[in-house]
């Protein structure tokens, strides 16, 4: 019994050997040569840099950095994932940061940061939403700033390039400021997406031109301030808990201008 082990254990380490050898005489081999690339994420000349990365490599044994090297660029990478299917294609996905806002504690300190609060060098601040704030080893640690961050992150396509800054009003909370338009009231990063939405539906009522405000603290009961009329229905950005008539009269019957 014992000699039947030692054997069938010299056994299993022969072919393990032969296996090891000839996997290193196929990785290196022409049969598993990279030759269909497919890149997500990139486009233009740093794509076709990734597939030139790729393509002559194996599909046993790729080499992901040369690939990160490929990729790099403006925007800065975030991550690079490679999945091989061999014996010949390979596919690259590449995430890109973006950038959402404007940082600095000065107007001639602006830097690009994306909603992770990551600084972004090099890129441009030009149209971008401008936050106060510091920035510090290349990061943004204010907790405030932090949640402004991803509350841009969230903003609907249609109101994303109107968004002149973000700020913090000690009652009313989180606010965006858009460019020829309200402010609108978030009060925190709580809801965003519900939020946004709840925004947008009242910006693209005609009722809601020339508001100083849009409060959407509460999504489900927006409030609309400085329009003829005072406070159109929603809430009562005196207190979130008090519901709003259409007509701006409080259940006590006080108008909320």
């Amino acid at each position: 019994m014992k000699r039947f082990a030692l054997k069938a254990a010299g056994l299993f380490l022969l072919l393990a050997a032969l296996g090891a050898g000839f996997f290193f005489v196929l990785k290196d081999s022409s049969l598993f040569d990279v030759r269909h690339v497919r890149v997500i994420g990139l486009s233009g000349s740093r794509a076709q840099r990734v597939r030139n990365a790729a393509l002559g490599q194996s599909t046993l044994s790729f080499n992901e950095d040369e690939i990160k090297a490929a990729a790099s660029g403006r925007p800065p990478v975030k991550s690079v994932s490679v999945e091989t299917h061999p014996p010949h294609d390979v596919t690259v996905a590449v995430v890109l940061y973006r950038a959402v806002a404007a940082v600095g504690a000065t107007a001639g300190a602006l830097q690009a940061v994306s909603a992770d609060g990551t600084v972004l060098p090099g890129l441009s601040v030009s149209g971008l939403p401008v936050v106060e704030g510091s920035v510090v080893g290349g990061f943004v640690r204010d907790r405030v700033v932090l949640a402004s961050l991803k509350i841009l992150q969230s903003a609907p396509p249609q109101l994303r390039g109107r968004i002149a800054s973000f700020a913090r009003d000690p009652k009313f909370g989180l606010f965006a400021v858009l460019t020829a338009g309200p402010k609108i009231y978030f009060g925190d990063q709580s809801l965003v997406a519900a939020k946004w939405a709840s925004a947008a539906r009242v910006l693209a009522d005609p009722a809601s031109r020339g508001a100083a405000y849009v409060d959407v603290r509460v999504p489900r009961r927006p409030a609309v301030g400085g329009v003829q009329g005072g406070v159109q229905g929603g809430i009562d950005p005196a207190d979130p808990n008090q519901p709003v008539a259409p007509d701006g009269q409080t259940p006590s019957g006080t108008v909320t201008q």
